[in-house]
């Protein structure tokens, strides 16, 4: 393994451990989070990442996790802001079948995905400064298809079954640079909806 990946995982189980959060990693290609397959997650107590693959596709979930559990620890405002109710009205709008697009809901998403990047520039950050094997433009890239994701999936009223990032079409025209929390709120984004069609196709 690489020694800088190795010194930032010892690093991030000595915080985790002074937190009483455990570190997992499956072994398999993804993880199950309350009843989905992902590719990891971290949720106050547990910070997971599937390791079942070559470690230069995983490192880069379990930095962004161990964001995740820093925004945690400092309790973070984005942190704070990202409550169980946001989630549970998106999971609502996502499960209805006449489910409508509110100003509550507009607010819960905007909480959900400010964190989220706030998340994608504290990683971005660790890899340039613990040089971790990952391509800053790339991960730029990924991270920014996930965060404008949040948009699509608004209208589209469905979670992908592919993820965006996955897709090579979406990725490559992605920005190379993650933008403020703030710039990723739901009237600030604009996205195209043929482009990420694609997400929701296996």
């Amino acid at each position: 393994m690489n020694k800088h990946v190795s010194n930032y995982i010892a690093i991030t189980k000595a915080l985790a451990k002074e937190n009483n959060v455990v570190v997992k990693f499956g072994q398999g290609k993804r993880v199950n989070c309350d009843g989905k397959r992902t590719n990891g997650y971290f949720d106050s107590n547990v910070l997971i990442t599937a390791a079942g693959k070559p470690i230069e596709e995983w490192i880069g979930t379990f930095v962004h996790e161990s964001s995740h559990m820093d925004q945690y620890i400092e309790d973070s405002k984005y942190w704070k802001a990202a409550t169980d109710e946001n989630y549970t009205l998106l999971e609502e709008f996502l499960a209805g079948d006449d489910a409508s697009i509110s100003p509550e809901l507009f607010a819960a998403v905007d909480t959900i995905v400010e964190l989220e990047a706030d998340c994608e520039r504290r990683t971005y950050k660790k890899i340039q400064e613990h040089n971790l094997p990952i391509k800053l433009d790339d991960y730029a890239r990924r991270g920014n298809s996930y965060l404008y994701f949040h948009k699509v999936m608004l209208l589209e009223k469905k979670w992908y079954v592919t993820a965006p990032y996955e897709i090579k079409k979406i990725f490559n025209q992605m920005p190379t640079t993650i933008g403020a929390p703030s710039s990723y709120r739901m009237n600030k984004v604009k996205v195209d909806l043929e482009l990420f069609k694609g997400c929701f196709r296996k």
